[in-house]
C-alpha cells in the first residue's frame, strides 16, 4: 500500500526490530502512532449531494510528546485568495485588450512534504511501528510543526523562480503551502509557451506534479483552489469568485446540529466559527455576523452554569438565523465579481 511505496522510495527506512533502528540511527529512538485522517469532502450538484473520501497518513507526533519540545518560532504567510484576485485584476490592467483571455492553472506539487529531507540527528523523533517493524522517515512527515513551514517557503520559492524566466506582465503565481495557482495573460500561443516554460522549471528542480489532478480555466470554465472557485469572465475583464460548495455544505450541516440543541459545546462552535471565517474573508458582510459567532467562546457570561465547555445557544441565534438565510438564498448571494 501507501507505506510499501513510501519505503520504496527510500523516503521511509523499515527495520525489523526497535535494536535494528536504534543502531542504524546511533542512538534512542521515540516511537510515535498512526493516524489515518479521513476526510469526508461534500460536493453539491444541483439536487444532487456527492461525498467523497480523502485519507491521509499522519504521524501522531503530539500524542507522543515530540511536537511539544519543538520549536517553531515563525509562520509562513500564506496568500489569501483576495491576492490572486488582486493580482488578477491587475494583469488586466497591464494588458486591457487580453483582459477576457485570463487563464487559471491549479497543479499541485506531488508528495510535497517528502521532498524534503530530515536532519539525521532528528530522525529519531520521526519513527512508528507497524506490526512487528519500525518505520523511520528520512523525508520530512506530516504532523510534524516544521513540515508546513519547510514545505510552503521552498515551493513558494520554487514557484517565484519558475515565474522568473516569463516577461513581467504576462503571468502572476500564488501557492498555498503545496496548492500553486498561476494565471497566464496574452495571446494562445503566448500562454502556452509561458505555461511549458513554468512546467519545465519546476520538474527541471526535481519536483513531481500532478498533471492527473491539473485544473485549467480554458477547459472547464472554472477552477477550485483553496476555499474558493474562480472563474474569468468571458464578455468583460473581471473574475467572479464563489465559495467552495464543500464549505458551505459543512457549514450548513453544522448550523443544522448546533440549531437542535439548547447547549453548544466550546469545540463544535470553535469549528463553526472558523469555517465561517473562511467564508468571510471573501463575503465581506458575514464579517459581523462571524464575529458574534466568536465573542462567546472568550465570554464567561456565555457559558452554561452546569458546564463551562458549553455556551447557550441563544447567545448564538442572531448569526445563525442570518448565516441560514444567506445559505438558502434568501438574503444575499455567496459569490462577488471584480471588475
Amino acid at each position: 500500500g501507501e507505506l510499501d511505496f513510501l519505503v520504496k522510495r527510500k523516503w521511509l527506512q523499515r527495520y525489523a526490530s526497535k535494536t535494528q533502528a536504534k543502531r542504524a540511527i546511533k542512538g534512542r529512538i521515540k516511537v510515535s502512532k498512526l493516524l489515518v485522517i479521513t476526510q469526508e469532502r461534500i460536493k453539491k450538484e444541483g439536487a444532487k449531494v456527492i461525498r467523497k473520501l480523502k485519507k491521509r497518513l499522519i504521524l501522531n507526533l503530539k500524542k507522543s510528546g515530540v511536537a511539544s519540545i519543538s520549536v517553531k518560532s515563525e509562520r509562513p504567510e500564506l496568500p489569501r485568495v483576495l491576492d490572486v484576485v488582486f493580482a488578477n485584476l491587475e494583469l488586466m490592467r497591464r494588458m486591457r485588450s487580453s483582459a477576457t483571455t485570463l487563464r487559471h492553472l491549479v497543479l499541485d506539487y506531488t508528495h510535497a512534504f517528502f521532498n524534503f529531507p530530515v536532519r539525521a540527528d532528528e530522525r529519531r523523533y520521526f519513527t512508528a511501528r507497524v506490526g512487528r517493524n519500525i518505520l523511520v522517515w528520512f523525508r520530512t512527515a506530516q504532523g510534524s510543526r516544521g513540515a508546513p513551514l519547510i514545505c510552503g517557503r521552498a515551493l513558494a520559492l520554487a514557484m517565484r523562480m519558475a515565474a522568473s524566466t516569463i516577461e513581467e506582465g504576462a503571468m502572476t503565481a500564488s501557492t498555498y503551502v503545496d496548492d500553486p495557482l498561476a494565471s497566464f495573460i496574452g495571446s494562445a500561443e503566448q500562454q502556452e509557451t509561458n505555461m511549458a516554460k513554468m512546467v519545465a522549471m519546476i520538474l527541471a528542480f526535481g519536483f513531481d506534479l500532478a498533471f492527473s489532478k491539473a485544473q485549467d480555466s480554458h477547459k472547464e470554465g472554472a477552477v477550485t483552489w483553496t476555499s474558493a472557485v474562480l472563474t474569468v469572465l468571458k464578455h468583460e475583464a473581471g473574475l467572479k469568485v464563489e465559495v467552495k460548495a464543500e464549505i458551505l455544505e459543512d457549514i450548513r450541516q453544522m448550523i443544522d446540529g448546533v440549531s437542535m440543541v439548547n447547549a453548544v459545546s466550546l469545540e463544535s462552535l470553535r469549528s463553526l466559527a472558523g469555517k465561517a471565517t473562511c467564508v468571510s474573508s471573501l463575503i465581506h458582510v458575514w464579517r459581523p455576523f462571524v464575529a458574534m459567532l466568536w465573542a462567546p467562546l472568550y465570554c464567561r457570561r456565555a457559558r452554561c452554569r452546569f458546564d463551562p465547555l458549553k455556551v447557550w445557544r441563544k447567545t448564538i441565534n442572531v448569526p445563525l438565523y442570518w448565516m441560514q438565510a444567506f445559505l438558502n438564498s434568501s438574503r444575499g448571494a455567496l459569490q462577488r465579481i471584480y471588475k
